[in-house]
């Protein structure tokens, strides 16, 4: 092998290895770089050294689905699965991140869940739960961001929860965006 040709080789490597231990550092650091920096290492990073939770914890044996759907008086559209929605996109493109939105949706589902009993339940109006308004507002959040609103600013949302021989609807009308 030629001389010039080692030393390419040898300064890519080490630009390679210098690249790697910055992004290894910023992606674990507390102390992150800005957001140029902070993307391009969350880049290399996520898909190759991100813990799911799995790996400690073994999956839960209960489901939960939130439907929202929009429109005004008699014109709605149909209903759309936000939960999948966001494990679809998170599996499509997991080093894009998405796991934060659905973490965020899932737990505010798991606390609302338990806030609303094992009963199937309508609300013409929104309840006065704290982890109803947050699963509300991500659930806005998302279907303002990954919809087009079709007709009227007004939703509905349908929450399913399904565990071993159980399942439960909790149905809110009348809501409005936040």
């Amino acid at each position: 092998m030629k001389p010039a040709l080692k030393t390419i080789l040898a300064a890519g490597m080490l630009l390679f290895l210098g690249f790697h231990f910055f992004a290894i550092f910023n992606y674990a650091a507390p102390l992150r770089a800005d957001g140029r920096l902070k993307a391009a290492a969350v880049r290399y990073c996520y898909p190759c050294f991100h813990q799911q939770w799995t790996v400690f914890v073994p999956a839960p044996d209960r489901r939960s689905d939130l439907y929202i759907r929009n429109g005004d008086g008699n014109v709605w559209q149909p209903w759309h699965n936000v939960t999948q929605g966001l494990i679809n996109r998170h599996r499509q493109c997991s080093w894009a991140g998405r796991e934060t939105e659905l973490l965020l949706l899932t737990n505010a589902i798991s606390y609302v869940s338990y806030d609303l009993g094992e009963q199937n339940r309508t609300f013409d109006k929104a309840p006065d739960f704290p982890g109803f308004q947050v699963m509300e507002r991500a659930a806005s959040y998302y279907f303002r961001s990954y919809r087009c609103w079709a007709k009227g600013r007004n939703y509905e949302l349908l929450l399913v929860t399904q565990a071993p021989g159980k399942t439960y609807s909790y149905y809110f009308k009348n809501l409005s965006l936040l």
